[in-house]
């Protein structure tokens, strides 16, 4: 793990905590990285797919270094390591200077699990009543997917209203692609708490309100359409960086189809998770 013994710091491997590499993981497209480049996630648990990757990683590339190695059961060493990594994760966790730089870590983790949560769960809505091209193409579904886990707001505890979250602005985006968001989720939300249909298993969709704070510790998601980005943001960017936003000379409109409209208009009781 890049320590020269157990009492050194922890180098080398660690990916650090919401990295983007980790944000956009998605193990449907290969593993996380490779034994040459091999990056574990300290910040989260063992059943991680970030971490599960990394195992399977680590276990073909174990068999490999010896052949004169008997031992061939890549399963059980996928398991061996991620038992290890319990315990490196304990350690690190003990490593951690101040209660103050674990709870900014766990909150970091939280904020980062929300947004991926929404990054899962809106598609779902679009999938089902997204304008569909003449082609077959979604492309309110693509469009979610190009935003990602950083086109989403980010939000924290309001610690005045128990169980409910502040959502955070982001400057970069436009009124309209904030509203176009809001509405996928208002018609998620319609579906996870029985306004439509019956309740859902599992979580129901954690309840967030509209605030005037700025979170702009990630960078904007670059190459979305001209009309994604806020007019005024862009107007006050250096040449520089607006080239490097690389916006697409054409406007997407963020607009619902009329069925999701008539959903967002009917069932007006925002309180959003995107």
């Amino acid at each position: 793990m890049g320590r020269e013994s157990t009492h050194s710091p922890f180098t080398g491997c660690i990916i650090e905590p919401e990295h983007e590499t980790v944000l956009e993981f998605d193990p449907r497209e290969g593993e996380c990285c490779t034994a040459e480049e091999f990056w574990i996630d300290i910040t989260d648990t063992e059943t991680s797919d970030w971490n599960r990757s990394a195992a399977r990683v680590f276990a073909r590339d174990f068999v490999l270094q010896d052949e004169h190695y008997q031992f061939r059961d890549v399963a059980l060493i996928e398991e061996k390591f991620l038992n290890h990594f319990k315990s490196l994760r304990k350690a690190y966790v003990t490593s951690i200077k101040s209660m103050q730089e674990r709870r900014a870590l766990q909150s970091a983790y939280n904020r980062y699990a929300r947004k991926r949560t929404v990054c899962l769960f809106l598609p779902s809505s679009a999938r089902r009543w997204g304008t569909r091209n003449p082609d077959g193409t979604n492309e309110d579904l693509t469009m979610l997917q190009r935003l990602g886990p950083n086109g989403m707001s980010s939000d924290e505890t309001d610690y005045e209203q128990h169980g409910q979250y502040r959502m955070l602005k982001k400057t970069w985006r436009s009124l309209k692609l904030t509203n176009w968001l809001h509405g996928w989720d208002q018609l998620h939300r319609s579906y996870r708490t029985g306004v439509v249909g019956p309740v859902t298993r599992g979580n129901q969709p954690r309840w967030r309100f509209i605030s005037n704070k700025v979170d702009d510790t990630r960078a904007p998601v670059t190459r979305l359409p001209r009309d994604a980005y806020s007019a005024d943001w862009v107007a006050h960017l250096d040449d520089f960086t607006k080239n490097s936003i690389q916006a697409e000379d054409k406007d997407f409109g963020f607009i619902h189809g009329e069925a999701v409209e008539a959903y967002v208009h009917l069932f007006d009781f925002y309180s959003s998770s995107s």
